[in-house]
C-alpha cells in the first residue's frame, strides 16, 4: 500500500514521516491480519497539510481498492502553524531585546512543534527562539549552559517589556 507514497521532505515548508510500522502476530510463521501504522505530516501552511491528508487517504484508499482490505484513517492536528513578520511588534520587541544582550538575532522559519504553537492557537502571541542545541533529536545532542541561561534571561526581558508596553497603551 505505501509502495510511492509521496513522503519526507514534501516541499520547503512541509514534511510526512511514516514513522511506526507494526503488525501482525507474535510468531513469524503467522499470516498478518492487521498492521497499524502511525505517521505525522506538517507544514507551515495549513492548506498544504490538508491537501496532503486528502492526498494520503485517497492513496491510501485506491491502493487497497479490490484487495478485501479495509482501512481506518484516523487523524489529529496537534501543533497548527504560524508565522510573524519582521514588522510584528512581538517581533520588533525580541529583536530589540536580543540586541540589548548583544546578541545579533537571525530570524528565520522553523517546522518543529512547540508551546508556541499552542499560546499562538489561542490568541496569545509568542515567538519561539532557538535554545542553543547541536545535534537535536540525537544521542549527540547536546546543549550550552550558557545559551540556556541566556535563554531565561531573554525570557524575562521580554515578559518585563511586553508587560511594561501593555500597561502604557
Amino acid at each position: 500500500m505505501l509502495a510511492g507514497i509521496r513522503e519526507g521532505r514534501l516541499d520547503k515548508e512541509s514534511t510526512s514521516n511514516l514513522g511506526v510500522i507494526h503488525g501482525g502476530l507474535t510468531q513469524p510463521a503467522s499470516v498478518c491480519n492487521h498492521v497499524m501504522m502511525k505517521c505525522e505530516a506538517r507544514s507551515m501552511q495549513e492548506k498544504k497539510l490538508m491537501d496532503y491528508l486528502d492526498y494520503f487517504m485517497d492513496y491510501c484508499k485506491t491502493r487497497i481498492k479490490d484487495t478485501g482490505a479495509t482501512l481506518d484513517i484516523r487523524y489529529e492536528i496537534q501543533h497548527r502553524g504560524y508565522s510573524f513578520s519582521d514588522q510584528d511588534r512581538l517581533v520588533e520587541l525580541a529583536v530589540q531585546e536580543l540586541k540589548g544582550m548583544g546578541i545579533e538575532p537571525e530570524l528565520t522559519s522553523i517546522m518543529e512543534g512547540c508551546d508556541g504553537n499552542i499560546f499562538v492557537g489561542a490568541k496569545i502571541p509568542c515567538v519561539s527562539f532557538g535554545m542553543g542545541n547541536t545535534a537535536a533529536h540525537s544521542l549527540e545532542e547536546t546543549a550550552s549552559i550558557r545559551e540556556l541561561i541566556q535563554s531565561g534571561e531573554l525570557a524575562y526581558r521580554l515578559m518585563a517589556a511586553y508587560s511594561k508596553e501593555k500597561e502604557n497603551a
